[in-house]
């Protein structure tokens, strides 16, 4: 789509929206879950809330600073080192 200043854009509020209902859908199916504990759904929100707006920024005209990065994207991988210890204690619980 075109904003009015002749760059062509994908509808990256529409991906958002179906992203957002999705994930709405997908923690409240987890909110039951007998292995949730106190926190557990924000945790899962962040997390895959970054996961997509790292991919997500790919698509939209931006200036990538800091190994191909953009500022959003620094900014989801800190969140990922920031919750590194909820990641890994969840992979070896699926083990």
């Amino acid at each position: 789509m075109d904003l009015g200043d002749g760059l062509l854009r994908h509808p990256s509020a529409l991906y958002e929206l179906v992203f957002l209902m999705l994930l709405f859908l997908g923690l409240k199916r987890l909110q039951n879950h007998a292995s949730i504990k106190n926190g557990d759904l924000f945790k899962w929100f962040m997390l895959l809330y970054f996961g997509f707006r790292f991919c997500i920024e790919f698509l939209k005209p931006n200036v990538f600073y800091f190994l191909g990065l953009s500022t959003i994207q620094i900014l989801c991988v800190i969140c990922w080192l920031y919750y590194s210890r909820f990641i890994l204690q969840k992979l070896n619980y699926a083990r």
